[in-house]
């Protein structure tokens, strides 16, 4: 299971990427003199070992035609110390996907050339300072820094269960699930998200079914991005759940409809340094000069940032199944 990013020029961030002097709290660096410039996509999670980091590259300016920058070297220095990552092969799995909170909001599903993987000494930890070192095949330097926020507080008015009513004319009433969070000083943005659920027929797991569910606000991202609230109320608005099941793994293309009495799914709440708020909250701004932007890096755009994630189960109940 992206990109932007900021840190100012810290003199010496290429000889001490580690220097606590780089300034983390400023508007993204925006690139207009790199004809090419080089896109990394970096998030890491608190609680994971493994690191991975995307690197591409436009085949001109303002093109989103991108391709892999192979043979780079890559380190992520952490209160362990360096740890190299190498570049993947065929079969590693995603690059970005699941990180940190919605795979559909990563930048791809590369794997292989132009990702780089490396696992840690120690899991990332929340309330530390964790460095990126690139070195490109062209001699570029490229390093980043972030800071792990504190995981969210997260709880549900509903014991984590609500029921779905429904009428001749399909779903009526959605039901309304009321979230209650606080959060660290150190996290600069909230993110909301209800991932894939699980199926249940007759008390039992589908075996390969998978659900989405219909939910308000949608995207279900936070309008927390310019507001300090330490803690407040969020609203979930539940409409239906749709759920699928491939009967032939060797079909991809056909997929069946599921008939479900119950979906179990994991909302999930992400605490977000400010780069990562950065990225998400600008992406999406016409104004900006997306992709050209930079949120914790120098010397390429895209992002180095990081993400503190709490997850809280909720069981969908189909009243008349």
């Amino acid at each position: 299971m992206a990109i932007l990013m900021r840190i100012r020029g810290c003199a010496a961030v290429a000889a001490a990427l580690m220097a606590t002097g780089c300034d983390l709290v400023r508007e993204p660096t925006v690139i207009d003199s790199l004809e090419h410039p080089a896109t990394v996509h970096a998030i890491l999670r608190a609680g994971d070992d493994t690191v991975r980091v995307l690197i591409s590259r436009a085949r001109a300016l303002n093109d989103f035609d991108m391709v892999p920058v192979t043979g780079a070297e890559v380190w992520i220095h952490g209160p362990s110390g360096p740890v190299a990552l190498r570049e993947t092969g065929p079969g590693m799995g995603p690059c970005t996907g699941g990180v940190p909170v919605s795979p559909a909001e990563s930048p791809g599903d590369a794997e292989g050339a132009g990702c780089y993987i490396g696992v840690l000494p120690t899991t990332v930890r929340s309330g530390e300072r964790y460095g990126l070192r690139i070195r490109l095949p062209s001699g570029e330097l490229v390093v980043g820094e972030t800071y792990v926020p504190i995981p969210p507080t997260v709880s549900l008015n509903s014991a984590s269960r609500l029921v779905l009513r429904t009428g001749p004319d399909g779903w009526v009433d959605p039901p309304v699930v009321r979230m209650m969070w606080s959060r660290g000083p150190d996290a600069a943005a909230l993110e909301f998200d209800v991932g894939l659920g699980v199926a249940y027929a007759g008390g039992d797991v589908v075996p390969g079914a998978w659900c989405v569910v219909s939910a308000s606000p949608y995207p279900f991202l936070t309008y927390l991005f310019g507001r300090r609230d330490p803690a407040g109320e969020i609203e979930l608005r539940v409409y239906g759940a749709a759920c699928e099941v491939m009967p032939d793994p060797t079909d991809p293309g056909r997929v069946e409809t599921v008939h479900w009495d119950s979906v179990s799914v994991t909302v999930h709440v992400a605490a977000a340094d400010t780069a990562y708020r950065d990225y998400v909250e600008n992406r999406f701004d016409n104004v900006r000069p997306w992709p050209r932007a930079a949120a914790g890096l120098e010397g390429a755009v895209g992002v180095f940032g990081a993400v503190a994630v709490t997850e809280v189960p909720l069981m969908i109940v189909r009243e008349n199944p």
